[in-house]
C-alpha cells in the first residue's frame, strides 16, 4: 500500500501517518423524521432520514405488487442522493444515473434484509 506523505511527514488531509480521522455521529437530529441519524468522518457526511412504518397508499399497491411485497410485508423504499460536489468527475448527474441506481438498489438490497418487514 502505498502512502501519500508531504515532506514534513503529513498525509494530503493534515493528518499524521499515526493520527486516525475524527468521527462524529448524531442520532436523531432531524425532528420531521421519524428516525435519523448523520455520521461524518474526515470529510465524507453521510445522513439518514427514516419515515414510517406507513399503511401502503392506494397509489402504491401496483408499484408494491410489482416489487412482489405479500399481504402483510412491509416495502422498503430507498432514496440515494449524491452531492454534485463529491464524485471524482465533478459533472452534474441526474437522480437516475447509472451509477445512482446502482448504489440505491444495492442499499436498498441491504437494509430490506436487515429490517424485519412482516408484521
Amino acid at each position: 500500500r502505498q502512502e501519500f506523505l508531504s515532506y514534513e511527514g503529513f498525509r494530503l488531509d493534515g493528518r499524521r501517518p499515526n493520527e486516525i480521522r475524527y468521527l462524529t455521529l448524531k442520532i436523531g437530529d432531524a425532528p420531521s423524521a421519524d428516525g435519523s441519524a448523520t455520521l461524518q468522518q474526515g470529510l465524507t457526511k453521510v445522513v439518514a432520514h427514516v419515515f414510517g412504518p406507513r399503511p401502503l397508499q392506494a397509489a402504491s399497491v401496483g408499484r408494491a405488487a410489482g416489487s412482489m411485497a405479500r399481504q402483510g410485508e412491509a416495502i422498503v423504499n430507498v432514496i440515494y442522493r449524491t452531492a454534485s460536489f463529491a464524485t471524482i468527475d465533478r459533472k452534474r448527474r441526474t437522480t437516475g444515473d447509472r451509477n445512482s441506481t446502482e448504489r440505491q438498489l444495492w442499499l436498498q438490497r441491504i437494509i430490506q434484509d436487515a429490517v424485519l418487514t412482516e408484521m
